[in-house]
């Protein structure tokens, strides 16, 4: 016989459990597709402050909400209500993303990364170019250049110098366009209140 009592706390924990899959779902899969929070709720029709307590368990979204953000997302609601073990990883890395998103410090530290893999890249080729076969060079050229084994290695030391300016480019208009947001990272407080360097302090690294 089945213990009538014991219904409502099962019920109650897969109900619970159904939503910490979907916070869960919700922010990796937005991860995974590149989305930030506030582009997400964009795209949904909400606000920034509602995506942020869906994800972080603060309020509990309506099932209409829930059926919206799946579909926006390319998951089904089955789908975003499932345990998905390989979420842990992706959320821990999206952690530091949605600070980056809040936080110019953040933000500074994810350009360094990518700007240090870049050269990573760019040196190890340096360094290791001569020893690479023919075959590698075509692979990372994408297909077979009819040119010599000598061409193809500056062609891919003249890329490689492409993509890391590119990427500093990309970071300049970045600090131009966001100069004020950037003071926070590169500033200094003052009576609770962030200051601006002088160009001297900058260069310096001392306060005048």
């Amino acid at each position: 016989m089945i213990d009538k009592e014991s219904r409502p706390e099962r019920n109650v924990y897969s109900y619970t459990r159904a939503l910490n899959n979907f916070r869960d779902n919700m922010k990796a899969k937005r991860l995974k597709k590149g989305l930030s929070q506030k582009k997400l709720a964009q795209i949904v029709g909400t606000s920034l402050s509602t995506i942020k307590n869906y994800e972080n368990g603060t309020t509990i979204p309506t099932g209409d909400a829930m059926v919206v953000i799946a579909m926006t997302l390319d998951m089904t609601l089955d789908e975003m209500i499932e345990n998905d073990e390989k979420n842990q990883e992706l959320l821990m890395a999206g952690e530091i993303f949605d600070r980056a998103d809040r936080n110019p410090i953040y933000d500074t530290i994810i350009d360094d990364i990518r700007i240090m893999s870049i050269l990573y890249k760019k040196v190890r080729f340096e360094l290791e170019a001569e020893d690479i076969s023919e075959d590698d060079l075509n692979l990372i050229l994408g297909g077979d250049m009819m040119v010599s084994k000598s061409d193809k290695i500056e062609l891919i030391k003249l890329k490689n110098e492409k993509t890391l300016y590119q990427r500093i480019e990309e970071v300049e208009n970045k600090i131009k366009s966001n100069l004020d947001k950037y003071d926070e990272a590169f500033g200094y407080i003052y009576k609770g209140e962030v200051k601006r360097r002088t160009l001297v302090e900058l260069f310096t690294n001392k306060l005048l």
